[in-house]
């Protein structure tokens, strides 16, 4: 079903290029149409007349036709559901997404060239590393977050350096070496961050309740029970551990939860060049912005999948 939008432009419209991006999203209303009550109809015509004549669009009555309004709850639940997406940390300035629509695949191509300037990695795993990082931009979409295994069987095989290149790509990092399960669990239960875990050690008390939040966090329903309260704990994590030598395979929880790749060491013959956040932010940033946008623009798409 579809409605031809006719609008009038008047001369205090100056920026036609903010008219047709209203525009736009009054199609996209079209597109996703709903059943939306009457006082919801009559909130939406205000709402869009009003944002219409501050940009010097003339909107009537025909215009905001039903087929439009009906779209109303689709419309609102997207802008909601956008807003989840969008990787802030508080206190901080929110991420602007990219102002253009972005191809997914030329997207993932980019992250996936800059993860192979900067890492040494087996063949493939740039393509898989980038997918993941995208995720992190919608994963509350999802009822599973694989987690990302960093793994080695030695020390100096690039997975802190490769942390450290995730932390400038990925949505809403919390990077940390000695980070404990309350820790975790009361950052995601705040904002929702993606967890990067340099120097996981598998042995050891506390890390036990590290790795029961990450087992019980995979999944969208994930909880950590407490005396007092129960935490969500369902986030994006990638850790980084060097495997015990006379068995080097992950725990079988960890390892039907996680894509792992396994790192090694560089060679004589391989190049790359030396990570530098303060020269590689730019690039970086604009990344960061194109996967915003590409998740809210595909989060309908991801929904109804």
């Amino acid at each position: 079903m579809s409605t031809e939008i006719a609008f009038e432009f008047t001369g205090k419209a100056a920026d036609r290029s903010e008219v047709k991006a209203t525009l736009d999203g009054l199609q996209f209303a079209l597109d996703v149409l709903n059943v939306a009550s009457a006082r919801a109809r009559s909130r939406f015509v205000q709402q869009m007349r009003a944002t219409l004549e501050d940009l010097g669009v003339e909107a009537s009555e025909r215009d905001l036709s039903r087929e439009l309004l009906s779209a109303y709850f689709e419309f609102q639940a997207k802008r909601e559901a956008l807003q989840t997406l969008k990787g802030e940390e508080p206190g901080q300035e929110r991420l602007e997404a990219w102002p253009n629509p972005v191809d997914g695949a030329s997207l993932l191509s980019s992250v996936a060239a800059l993860l192979d300037r900067y890492c040494v990695l087996p063949s493939r795993a740039s393509q898989t590393i980038a997918l993941w990082v995208l995720h992190t931009y919608c994963y509350r979409l999802y009822e599973v977050s694989p987690r990302l295994a960093l793994t080695s069987p030695v020390m100096r095989c690039g997975k802190t350096t490769l942390l450290t290149v995730l932390e400038a790509l990925v949505a809403d990092p919390l990077p940390g070496a000695a980070l404990t399960g309350p820790a975790v669990f009361h950052a995601i239960e705040e904002h929702g961050p993606t967890v990067l875990i340099d120097e996981f050690d598998l042995s050891g008390g506390a890390n036990q309740e590290l790795r029961a939040v990450l087992n019980a966090g995979h999944r969208a329903n994930g909880q950590v029970p407490r005396v007092r309260k129960t935490y969500q704990c369902f986030s994006p994590v990638a850790y980084a551990l060097i495997l015990d030598p006379l068995r080097p395979v992950l725990p079988a929880t960890l390892r039907d939860r996680s894509i792992e790749i396994k790192m090694v060491r560089k060679t004589l013959e391989t190049t790359v060049e030396s990570f530098r956040l303060a020269r590689a932010q730019q690039e970086t940033i604009v990344l960061r912005r194109r996967c915003l946008r590409w998740a809210e623009d595909s989060a309908l798409s991801i929904i109804e999948a």
